[in-house]
C-alpha cells in the first residue's frame, strides 16, 4: 500500500504598511474609531498592502486616503520590519512595515473623520497612555536603531494587579462605558482581597477580583469572585478559565477557605458551569445589570 502523504499548505501572513511622520521632535498618530479595532486607542496612518501593490506605492496611497498629503515614494525611508501575532485577528500572524518620513508638502489633514476622531503631534519620547502597545513597541525599537523585532509571541500571562489597574475594563466590559469612580466595589480595599490581571504583552485584557466573603450561611471561610471581565476582541479565548485557575492555586495556600462563589450574569451560567460551579440560588435581578443566579464550587484539595 503506497503511503498518502499531505501537502503542507503554504504560510500566510497579512502585510501592512506605517507612517511615521516626524517632526521637530514629535510623531504624528490618529485617534482610531467606528472601525472595531483598536477604537479609541492612537496609532500611526497604516493600512493594508493590495496586491500587486509595492509597500511605498501602499504607504504613499494610504498617506493621502489618510491625511491628503501626497508624498513621493523616494522620500519614504524603511525604518522597522515587525513580525506580529495578532490574536484577536483572523489570521493572527501579521508583517508590518514602518517607514519614516522627514519632509514633505502641506499639512495633514483628517480625511475620513469617520476612521478617525483626531490628528495629533506627539513628543516622540512621550505617547499617550492610550497608545496601541505594538505601536509603542514600534517606535522604541526604532529610537534604539533597531530595524527588526518581534511582537506578541510571548507566552501570556497572569499577575496581581491594583484595584486602579481593573477599573478601564470594568468601565468597558461591565458598566458601559461609565466613569471609573463608578466602576469601584465597596469591598475593592477589604484586607485580604486580590485582584488578578491577564496580559497579552504589555496589554491587559482580562481581570477579575476576589475577596475574603463566605457565602450566605457557610461558616468556614470563602471567596467571592467578581467583576470579571475579558476585551471583547480577546472573549472566547480561554483568558477567563485562566484567571479562575491562577485564584484557585493562590487560594489554596490557605486550607481553610473551603469555597468560591459568585453572582453569575446570566450571560455567564455555561462558562462558570464549565468551571465546575455549580447553582445555589434561583434567577435573580439586579438593577441596571440584568439576571443573575448565585453559583459556588467548593474548594478541594483536587481542585
Amino acid at each position: 500500500m503506497q503511503a498518502t502523504q499531505t501537502r503542507r499548505e503554504t504560510f500566510k501572513a497579512v502585510p501592512s504598511v506605517y507612517l511615521l511622520l516626524i517632526k521637530d521632535g514629535k510623531v504624528l498618530l490618529s485617534k482610531r474609531a467606528n472601525t472595531g479595532y483598536e477604537d479609541g486607542n492612537y496609532g500611526f496612518v497604516a493600512g493594508h498592502v493590495e496586491a500587486g501593490e509595492s509597500l511605498r506605492a501602499a504607504l504613499a496611497r494610504e498617506v493621502a486616503e489618510e491625511i491628503g498629503l501626497v508624498i513621493p515614494e523616494d522620500t519614504i525611508e524603511h525604518a522597522l520590519t515587525m513580525y506580529r501575532f495578532a490574536p484577536a485577528s483572523n489570521p493572527p500572524e501579521r508583517i508590518e512595515f514602518f517607514f519614516v518620513v522627514k519632509s514633505w508638502k502641506g499639512e495633514p489633514e483628517n480625511k475620513e473623520p469617520n476612521k478617525c476622531t483626531e490628528l495629533v503631534w506627539f513628543d516622540i519620547h512621550r505617547l499617550p497612555a492610550n497608545t496601541i502597545p505594538y505601536i509603542k513597541h514600534a517606535l522604541k525599537q526604532i529610537i534604539f536603531g533597531n530595524s527588526f523585532c518581534e511582537f506578541g509571541f510571548k507566552m501570556p500571562l497572569v499577575k496581581e494587579i491594583t484595584v486602579e489597574e481593573t477599573l478601564p475594563l470594568r468601565s468597558a466590559v461591565l458598566r458601559d462605558g461609565k466613569p471609573f469612580d463608578e466602576c469601584r466595589f465597596a469591598e475593592d480595599g477589604k484586607q485580604g482581597s486580590f485582584h488578578l490581571g491577564y496580559f497579552y504583552d504589555e496589554r491587559l485584557v482580562g481581570i477579575a477580583s476576589f475577596y475574603p466573603i463566605g457565602f450566605d450561611n457557610i461558616e468556614e471561610p470563602g471567596i467571592q469572585l467578581r467583576g470579571m471581565a475579558v476585551d471583547a476582541q480577546y472573549q472566547g479565548k480561554g483568558i477567563g478559565k485562566a484567571l479562575v485557575k491562577f485564584a484557585e492555586e493562590k487560594i489554596k495556600a490557605d486550607p481553610t477557605i473551603t469555597h468560591i462563589w459568585c453572582n453569575a450574569r446570566q450571560i455567564a451560567y455555561k462558562f462558570y458551569e464549565s468551571q465546575g460551579f455549580g447553582y445555589v440560588s434561583e434567577e435573580f435581578d439586579i438593577a441596571t445589570i440584568g439576571p443573575h443566579r448565585k453559583m459556588l464550587r467548593a474548594m478541594t484539595s483536587g481542585s
